[in-house]
């Protein structure tokens, strides 16, 4: 292919379309082929020559991948994502007309996938504009495709394009995570869960899939939901996909932790998390102000994976924790309040005062996460005789 000139490539992707070789014909669509370093494919005008040997659409395609390749070696990162929009827009018109076969699946999912780094790359490297725009665009184009291939309802199911349904929705859903258009999943997670099919996609996809409902869960506080799909997504993920892994377990350990589960250390440290060490350690001793240091410290790392707020949220169980010590170094059921409030004044909230301390024990107690009443007369905490702190899991937690 390194010698090849324009008249020979395009002659080879016709041959891939006309013997519906899918994938033959995605390595000759993919910027991750040797044939995108070949100077002699920077065409700035190849439509002549696509019109003369490929049909339409497919002869639009492959003339807007050219013009890709030509804009991307210049450097004009706008008008190569344009381009590679044109591209994903002709072959979807091609893959519609379309009946009865699903060869080109491969060839789908290379150039979404192409569309979508283009529109990345683009929306980080220009300046101006709305944030995320060219991504926006893009995931309308991909949209096209998810609708091709749902529509795809009376094909024999082997032949059937929704073969490429789930592909689809997960490039749709890391668009829209990126962007931050999280109420557009909730339409292509319906569309899944009445998919007759959906145990049957592969598994890398399935654990793709699981893992971004895990997260839509988490974000919408639905822990117990979050905890099924992100476990699904870590168990079946790859041993050796330390990246997805690591991935997997920013969000799996945040769930864990508000249900009242802690991560060992050699967890943390196997899979690169040192962030939450501090935070682990915190949950342990009831110590406010070592989470409140780790939240401060580690910041920009828990906001850039979307755990901030739910870290956040684990500090209510850090005072839990705190009063649970209390509770059992008073050896009693009867305490007085001040104690608990030079307990939380000692251990990182100095600024805290007897009616504050009051209306956190009072939230604690009425979401179930501590068993007793307070004693306004008596300036006491009552604390129920049988688990007066039950098990966290077994508490609602939406409140927190």
């Amino acid at each position: 292919m390194a010698s090849s000139n324009l008249n020979d490539y395009v002659n080879e992707v016709c041959k891939a379309l006309d013997y519906r070789e899918g994938v033959k014909a995605s390595e000759l669509l993919s910027f991750s082929h040797s044939h995108i370093a070949n100077a002699r494919l920077r065409v700035e005008a190849p439509e002549a020559i696509c019109s003369r040997i490929l049909a339409q659409p497919f002869d639009e395609m492959v003339a807007a991948h050219i013009k890709t390749i030509w804009s991307s070696s210049k450097g004009n990162h706008d008008e190569a994502w344009q381009y590679q929009n044109l591209t994903v827009m002709a072959f979807i018109k091609g893959f519609q007309q379309m009946k009865e076969e699903n060869w080109a699946l491969p060839l789908m999912q290379t150039l979404i996938l192409d569309l979508r780094n283009f529109a990345r790359r683009g929306d980080r490297r220009i300046p101006g504009g709305k944030p995320g725009e060219r991504q926006e665009k893009a995931a309308e184009t991909i949209m096209n495709a998810f609708r091709a291939c749902t529509s795809d309802t009376r094909t024999r199911i082997d032949d059937s394009k929704r073969w490429g349904m789930l592909f689809v929705v997960n490039q749709l859903f890391k668009t829209y995570f990126a962007v931050g258009k999280l109420h557009l999943l909730k339409p292509l997670i319906r569309a899944i869960d009445a998919c007759d099919i959906r145990d049957e996609f592969s598994l890398s996809q399935r654990v793709t899939y699981q893992y971004y409902v895990g997260r839509k869960a988490l974000l919408d506080s639905n822990f117990a939901l979050a905890d099924e799909y992100l476990s699904f997504a870590y168990r079946n993920c790859h041993p050796s996909s330390f990246r997805n892994r690591k991935l997997i377990l920013v969000n799996l350990i945040a769930v864990k932790m508000l249900m009242g589960q802690v991560p060992k250390q050699e967890l943390l440290m196997q899979n690169g998390l040192r962030e939450y060490r501090a935070v682990v350690h915190a949950m342990k001793t009831g110590n406010i102000g070592l989470m409140d240091d780790a939240l401060a410290k580690h910041e920009f790392f828990f906001v850039r994976s979307g755990t901030y707020l739910i870290i956040e949220k684990l500090k209510l169980v850090v005072i839990r924790q705190l009063f649970k010590k209390v509770m059992k170094l008073a050896g009693h059921h009867q305490i007085q309040l001040q104690i608990f409030l030079d307990a939380i004044n000692f251990a990182g909230m100095p600024e805290c005062d007897m009616e504050e301390l009051e209306c956190l024990m009072a939230g604690l107690i009425s979401h179930n996460l501590i068993r007793g009443y307070i004693s306004h007369q008596y300036k006491k905490v009552v604390f129920s005789r049988k688990e007066p702190f039950p098990v966290i899991r077994k508490s609602p937690l939406t409140f927190l």
